[in-house]
């Protein structure tokens, strides 16, 4: 059964990851963001044990398949995995859903 993840990135974005922790096969998706994928669900690259089954390196690699683009800040003297590590570390964990099977 998936369950979806909503954070609130430290620079105010929200994002909402879907997976099904319990599977190691489930694959990892995010929501559209403002990537001009609208509102659609968007299939990573990586399944639940990718992740380690960890809700936190879940978040870590979709931050990161995301890319610098999206998380990283021009103006700071961090390296890409300083931001990237920022990014997470910064992201608070605002509410959970299980969907229905």
């Amino acid at each position: 059964m998936a369950t979806t993840y909503t954070y609130r990135m430290p620079w105010g974005e929200t994002l909402r990851i879907s997976a099904d922790l319990s599977q190691a096969t489930a694959p990892i998706s995010y929501e559209g963001l403002d990537l001009g994928d609208g509102a659609e669900w968007t299939q990573t690259p990586y399944q639940t044990a990718d992740a380690r089954h960890d809700e936190r390196e879940m978040l870590r690699l979709v931050v990161d398949h995301l890319g610098a683009e999206w998380y990283a800040d021009p103006s700071s003297d961090l390296s890409h995995e300083g931001q990237l590590r920022a990014a997470v570390d910064g992201a608070r964990l605002i509410s959970v859903t299980l969907e229905a099977a």
